[in-house]
């Protein structure tokens, strides 16, 4: 539910962003571009998850007393949290590139209107 939520948010800041960082006759490829690759990464996420949910299923005891869920397969809802984790590091690992192309950029932006 949580997770339903959030995604609205995240569609309008990463829109917003586009919007910011791109120019406006390219918008719709960046957006285009975007969505495709997306959808083309739930193959990709079927191939790899599924086998993992498989292999963790063998645990689902062990991880029900870890993961106390009302789900009946604890293995989706520790896949769930891999996913999160997973997803947390590689944009925690991307922070510092982005926040220098956003200084670099205010600075072009500010030299140009000088």
């Amino acid at each position: 539910f949580l997770y339903m939520v959030v995604i609205p948010t995240v569609r309008s800041c990463r829109t917003a962003l586009v919007n910011q960082h791109i120019p406006p006759g390219m918008v719709g490829r960046a957006l285009a571009l975007q969505k495709g690759l997306m959808q083309a990464c739930v193959p990709l996420a079927a191939v790899f998850c599924g086998p993992m949910n498989d292999a963790l299923a063998q645990y689902s005891s062990q991880l029900a007393k870890f993961m106390p869920l009302s789900h009946p397969a604890p293995a989706t809802g520790a896949m769930f949290c891999v996913g999160a984790l997973a997803l947390t590091l590689a944009a925690l690992s991307q922070r510092r590139r982005l926040l220098k192309v956003e200084r670099e950029r205010a600075a072009a932006l500010k030299a140009k209107k000088d």
